[in-house]
């Protein structure tokens, strides 16, 4: 049988999507993307707010059409949990209900209730159930969920979760890391470790410090990024970690909920608004970019309006990267929705309203202060809006797009900012320009009037450096190359004070800032080859050069062939940028 999935909340149902879909797959059912195509659609739920749930039941009610009539519907997650059979009397279209214990079920739950067409609901809790032995299908081809634990202890007096997620269970450290090493394989470099309260993991005495320690290690990931983190149980230890593990991306999400210590202390956050601040100050200090995120409410039962004052002004001091800001909402079986004090309605969007404003704001001002930097971009997709761009993220969670194409999914690329529009940066690809410097070891052009080539390991480094790309080089350099022609299947420039010099199929620049604005336009990959001169030239385009001595043998670039490979590094200069955001590095190569 064909089964979809629809997912609706949080990352964790996203994880969770993504583990049903593997125990079905192991039990014989192949996965479709269309309802059209589906034998069996399931709807993984959120209950967090009313309206989720309103979704799910309109969404049910519109694909549960006579049309649809061979349709088994089945509702798991939250949703599920909290509703269990009841859900049957809001649609009689429903065939089976599962709660977050009781996944591994689902094959013989759907057999069972398609043979004897029967409605189906199991939502019993098990404490101990951490699904260790199945590995999630990937829906995402850049990066991986990964949920490190189940549950929730602590109860915070608006919030659903405990009840629909059971308590605290935190999966073994060989599990977790058996699971991110299968995503780093299968090329999936970005890494979210996913709980209700990340921080609170504890298993045979390894804290979450340790656990981060441990993914950390893994060479063949390159970012690691967690979700949620409660203040109570954020830990020196933890900041300490963050800041010294170079995967762990500069990122926090840090629920604030309310800057009023009474509000707090009756949502039973447990921690004060003085805390909340002095916790932002370590992390600032250990990690001065850190991006900081929050939750926030607006009108929680009793807040006046100047505790609400004190959110307002937390938020004006902290000032956090990005916020998702919600009015309350009551949740039936929650300790809240028993207090007498409700704030109405009305005064709750208000107070949503002037939180969105303050912290537009602040968001708009972080990200434009963006603007002429440089950052390493993950490359995730084509973009939503425009089919010639790429989008990724920035190491501190922001969204950037650029123009590019799909070859370059997957890849980390440089990206000087040179806009920001709503929550999005917008910018450029800044090409790797790698200087190569043919010498021999009394600084000549080179006895033989040979060239040195890349190295092996240069190629490694700049890896979308391959055909296409535009070529620098002296005049003397140029004419050294076999019949004094052209390299095929790149743009050539030669460098040269002498105005009236025009070769065929050449570009000639008569100083370095026109190469720099030529390779700029075009927007290819660029490296440099030459002589004393050429590295004399481009020499005051670095703020400093560091020389370090390397001796090591090379192999020449295959894209080169007629040219030999008889010289060996003498020395090489750090990578530098230019002030236009033009990475270049500085080869020096010797003859034998």
């Amino acid at each position: 049988m064909k089964f979809m999935i629809e997912t609706y909340g949080c990352q964790m149902n996203v994880a969770d999507s993504e583990l049903i879909s593997s125990i079905l797959i192991k039990a014989g059912y192949t996965q479709v993307n269309s309802v059209y195509d589906a034998d069996i659609i399931i709807f993984n739920t959120c209950s967090v707010r009313e309206n989720a749930e309103t979704r799910v039941i309109g969404r049910i009610s519109s694909v549960a059409s006579p049309n649809n009539g061979h349709l088994l519907i089945g509702i798991v997650g939250c949703m599920a949990q909290r509703l269990g059979e009841q859900l049957k009397k809001i649609n009689k279209k429903i065939d089976f209900v599962v709660g977050v214990d009781q996944y591994s079920q689902l094959p013989e739950i759907i057999e069972n209730s398609h043979r004897k067409n029967q409605f189906i609901s199991n939502t019993i809790f098990n404490h101990s159930e951490n699904y260790n032995y199945f590995i999630p299908t990937r829906t995402n081809e850049t990066n991986a969920f990964v949920t490190i634990m189940r549950g929730c202890n602590n109860f915070c007096t608006y919030c659903i979760v405990p009840y629909t997620r059971g308590r605290e269970r935190s999966r073994p450290i060989k599990e977790i890391l058996h699971e991110i090493e299968q995503a780093g394989k299968n090329k999936i470099y970005d890494i979210t470790l996913l709980g209700q309260n990340v921080n609170s993991y504890m298993y045979e005495n390894n804290d979450f410090p340790d656990l981060l320690t441990e993914i950390n290690k893994i060479d063949c990931i390159k970012r690691i990024r967690f979700v949620t983190s409660h203040p109570k149980d954020l830990s020196d230890k933890l900041i300490n970690v963050m800041a010294n593990s170079e995967k762990v991306c500069e990122h926090i999400h840090l629920p604030l909920q309310s800057g009023n210590n009474d509000i707090l202390s009756r949502m039973n956050r447990n921690y004060t608004a003085e805390h909340y601040l002095n916790l932002v100050s370590k992390l600032r200090n250990a990690m001065p970019n850190i991006a900081i995120t929050t939750d926030v409410i607006a009108g929680f039962p009793g807040e006046t309006e100047e505790q609400f004052i004190d959110t307002l002004n937390i938020m004006n001091e902290v000032k956090f990267d990005f916020a998702y800001m919600f009015k309350y909402s009551e949740r039936s079986g929650t300790k809240a929705t028993e207090l007498d004090d409700q704030v109405p309605e009305v005064v709750r969007l208000e107070r949503l309203q002037r939180l969105i404003e303050a912290q537009t704001e602040i968001t708009t001002e972080k990200y434009k202060s963006r603007i002429g930097t440089t950052e390493e971009i993950y490359v995730e997709s084509v973009s939503k809006r425009n089919p010639n761009e790429m989008s990724g993220k920035t190491r501190d969670f922001k969204i950037t797009v650029f123009d590019g194409d799909e070859s370059m999914i997957n890849t980390f690329v440089k990206v000087k900012i040179n806009e920001a529009a709503g929550w999005t940066l917008k910018g450029n690809i800044v090409r790797d320009m790698s200087l190569i410097v043919a010498v021999d070891e009394n600084f000549g052009i080179g006895k033989n009037n040979d060239l040195l080539i890349r190295i092996k390991e240069d190629m490694k480094r700049f890896k979308r450096l391959t055909t296409n790309n535009i070529v620098v080089m002296g005049r003397k350099t140029f004419e050294s190359l076999p019949d004094k022609k052209p390299l095929e299947n790149r743009t050539n420039i030669v460098l040269t004070n002498d105005i009236n010099y025009k070769i065929e199929g050449v570009i000639t620049c008569n100083s370095v800032d026109d190469v720099l604005k030529i390779c700029k336009e075009y927007n290819k990959d660029v490296f440099i080859i030459g002589g004393e001169m050429i590295y004399s030239l481009f020499l005051p385009y670095s703020n400093k050069v560091y020389i370090t001595k390397i001796y090591k043998k090379f192999e020449a670039d295959k894209h080169f062939p007629s040219l030999n490979n008889s010289w060996k590094i003498i020395e090489e200069s750090e990578m530098k940028t230019t002030d236009d955001g033009v990475n270049y590095q500085f080869f020096i190569y010797g003859g034998n």
